[in-house]
């Protein structure tokens, strides 16, 4: 089975309702592969998810009902995927690649996603671009 590593820009849209929420969702369901979500990507979603409450777009107790959802999918359906020095280490060789113009959240995705051999799954159009000839990427129509 196919290794997919979901980028929090695709996992956010999949608990908030978004413009890209159809694109998520129809994607998920129609793929069978391993769902890979790694510790960071988890501090991402949280942290968009905290975003949004201080943006006064999600109250805190939906914002909390979110999260909730999301840690029992993520143990549920998911590979939990811990970060590893090596994956630091792979994200500073990628940031210092200028021409990819990636900030340090973006590389450390592509960095994991590279190392486990999985297909990086991202609604970030400048992550995509960033993963073009790196490895195998999709953004969901």
């Amino acid at each position: 089975m196919s290794r997919a590593y979901l980028d929090p820009s695709f996992i956010v849209c999949l608990f908030v309702r978004q413009r890209m929420t159809e694109r998520a969702e129809t994607w998920l369901g129609a793929n069978e592969l391993t769902l890979i979500v790694s510790d960071f990507g988890a501090a991402e979603v949280s942290s968009a998810i905290s975003r949004l409450v201080r943006q006064r777009e999600l109250s805190q107790n939906e914002a909390e009902r979110v999260l909730l959802r999301f840690d029992r999918w993520r143990i549920s359906s998911t590979v939990h995927r811990l970060t590893s020095p090596g994956d630091i280490a792979a994200c500073e060789r990628l940031v210092r690649r200028f021409e990819l113009k990636l900030q340090a959240p973006d590389a450390l995705h592509i960095a994991i996603a590279l190392a486990d051999g999985a297909t990086l799954v991202t609604f970030d159009e400048r992550q995509a671009q960033a993963m073009a000839g790196l490895g195998p990427c999709i953004v969901p129509a």
